[in-house]
């Protein structure tokens, strides 16, 4: 069904015909959007952006898997376990940024 719903049996037929007329599955993003806000979505979800992090041309509805995923510039845990700062800097040392990027 386009609108994957759950559809009793007996309305499935009816459900799919009106479904279909009134809705438009997105093959990019695979959201369902109404027929009369098919031009929003793709002006919306579609357009190119850069990322806020590390200036990369992404598609609008892409952002937040980007930077929680796949951007460079994403945050991430220090593996190395220090009991205190100033050691943990001593350890690591000016490659902290490096290790920031993995």
């Amino acid at each position: 069904m386009h609108s994957k719903q759950a559809v009793p049996a007996t309305a499935a037929v009816i459900h799919e015909a009106s479904c279909y007329r009134m809705n438009r599955l997105c093959d990019k993003c695979n959201v369902v959007v109404k027929q009369t806000e098919w031009q929003k979505h793709l002006d919306t979800a579609h357009k190119s952006i850069d990322c806020p992090a590390c200036n990369q041309q992404i598609e609008a509805y892409l952002e937040s898997s980007h930077l929680a995923s796949e951007c460079p510039e994403r945050l991430v845990r220090c593996l190395v376990r220090c009991v205190r700062r100033k050691q943990h800097l001593m350890h690591v040392g000016s490659h902290t940024h490096a290790l920031m990027r993995r």
